[in-house]
């Protein structure tokens, strides 16, 4: 039975998160196409797309410790399968928070880089507008979500195009307009679904007050 410390869980990540190399051109295209497709779903479907990737991305994480901390440890009256499910949700779980947490501290930072170079204010004003800025992201992360993930789109359509062959001015100006117009769409169907609920709350109160007279 082996010991399970930093080191060894460091080189399992790193294992598990490493580029295999020396793919056909034909492979290779194929990537690259994969990466445009998801690069698109970024941008047009941003929250639920940036959720199946967080989650595909935990499971597989979660799965792939289990299974090698299973061996390791030589636990062999644990079922592998069960093992590796019960890790395949934890990891999920886990990735979708610290993901959460990552971005919600990303915004509160930049809100403390703005208030010091900025605007000038004293450290402890602008900690305090950091500390703000985190929770106000945290808690709306759903409603801004899909503006980071539609830049992280937009990157990897550029990225993508490039290696294709497009030109880079032709790449830049699809990836932009791309941005542009899938943050536009998906600000509209928000508001239309609002639309929709109000409109729905609204005829359910009619009927209520028509069942009152």
């Amino acid at each position: 039975m082996s010991s399970i410390n930093i080191q060894y869980l460091k080189s399992l990540f790193e294992k598990a998160i490493a580029v295999p190399t020396g793919f056909t051109p034909l492979e290779l295209t194929l990537i690259l196409a994969g990466l445009l497709v998801i690069g698109l779903a970024l941008i047009f479907r941003g929250n639920m797309t940036w959720k199946i990737i967080f989650t595909v991305a935990g499971l597989y994480l979660g799965g792939y410790f289990a299974y090698n901390i299973v061996h390791t440890l030589g636990l062999t009256q644990v079922p592998v399968i069960v093992a590796v499910a019960i890790g395949a949700v934890i990891g999920a779980v886990i990735l979708t928070f610290v993901v959460r947490l990552g971005l919600s501290a990303g915004f509160g930072y930049l809100v403390y880089i703005v208030a010091i170079d900025v605007f000038h204010i004293q450290f402890y004003y602008a900690l305090g507008g950091a500390v703000i800025g985190f929770g106000i992201a945290y808690i709306l992360y759903k409603d801004f979500v899909h503006v980071v993930a539609g830049i992280v789109g937009a990157f990897a359509v550029y990225y993508a195009l490039i290696k294709l062959g497009v030109a880079p001015l032709y790449a830049e100006s699809a990836a932009a307009l791309a941005y542009v117009v899938g943050v536009a769409v998906q600000e509209w169907e928000k508001r239309r679904k609002k639309r929709l609920r109000k409109d729905l709350r609204n005829e359910k109160e009619e009927v209520r007050e028509e069942r009152k007279n």
